[in-house]
């Protein structure tokens, strides 16, 4: 897929007239294992830095709202497709363009802030590539208020994947187009609800039954604290309620209590942990 305007202005109008996946495009170079696709907005594409090119892996940059008239950068790298989403809004939706987009094996998702280890991200793609029945495969990104990774690959479960961010997660998108699956585009920044689509894609994928595991690998480092990382802003704290809400349903009242808890200094102590059980399980409150 070249990289010249009037080609990409093409491939916007083919995902754009369709509510959710379009038909993949193919990309010219077959020996291609990994896309890795970022998600930016308007004038930050001027600030994105990318690896060196590197062998089997392209990058797919996706820009909502994009600075007209649009002029890709880069042009002369071949590894590098960009794609301006005029009529599109949400990190979630881009991402799910990504998807519905990417034919290579493996996807991995990326911010435009994040910089990343390409030897580290190709290590979760060989063990993806080395174990089959793996849908997904999660590495760590460095930064301030994160975790560390993992000591040994653990598998992702319902109660261990709400820490992951985004560009941590690679999937397989051949096996995700085929169950249907992509993020909510209710949840994410650009949102009502600016968090917690990671959680929710990973909980629908393991719900469907798609298996994934945690690595031990840091894939790249972000300066600062995620968004998910703001406990003072009351949106947020709204949509963490409605993200526990989403997973959870009907079951959400213990995991509101342990997660309330869990977070009892971040909420304000014991009123606030009550008033946050109180949004997860009587929302209209």
């Amino acid at each position: 897929m070249p990289s010249d305007p009037q080609t990409v202005a093409v491939v916007t109008d083919t995902i754009s007239d369709v509510d959710h996946w379009s038909m993949p495009i193919s990309y010219p170079n077959k020996t291609t294992r990994l896309t890795i696709a970022i998600s930016t907005v308007g004038h930050r594409l001027t600030r994105l830095h990318l690896p060196q090119p590197t062998f089997g892996c392209e990058f797919l940059v996706l820009i909502q709202t994009p600075v007209m008239p649009f002029v890709p950068p880069n042009c002369e790298r071949a590894d590098v497709y960009y794609v301006p989403l005029h009529d599109q809004k949400g990190i979630a939706q881009s991402r799910n363009t990504a998807i519905a987009m990417t034919l290579t094996p493996f996807l991995l998702f990326g911010d435009d802030d994040v910089t990343l280890d390409i030897v580290a991200v190709s290590a979760v793609c060989d063990y993806l590539a080395a174990n089959t029945g793996l849908a997904m495969a999660t590495g760590r990104i460095s930064g301030p208020g994160r975790r560390a990774a993992v000591v040994r690959p653990s598998r992702l479960r319902r109660t261990n994947t709400a820490h992951i961010g985004t560009p941590e997660l690679m999937i397989r998108p051949d096996v995700f187009r085929a169950k249907g699956m992509g993020f909510d585009g209710g949840f994410g920044l650009g949102s009502a609800n600016p968090l917690g689509d990671e959680f929710i894609l990973l909980v629908d994928a393991l719900n469907a039954g798609l298996s994934g595991m945690a690595l031990p690998y840091v894939i790249g480092h972000h300066p600062t604290q995620s968004s998910g990382g703001d406990w003072t802003d009351p949106v947020r704290l709204r949509a963490r309620a409605v993200v526990l809400r989403r997973v959870f349903g009907r079951m959400v009242l213990p995991y509101a209590v342990a997660f309330g808890i869990r977070h009892r200094k971040r909420l304000g102590g014991i009123g606030g942990v009550w008033r946050f059980i109180r949004q997860c399980v009587q929302p209209s409150s």
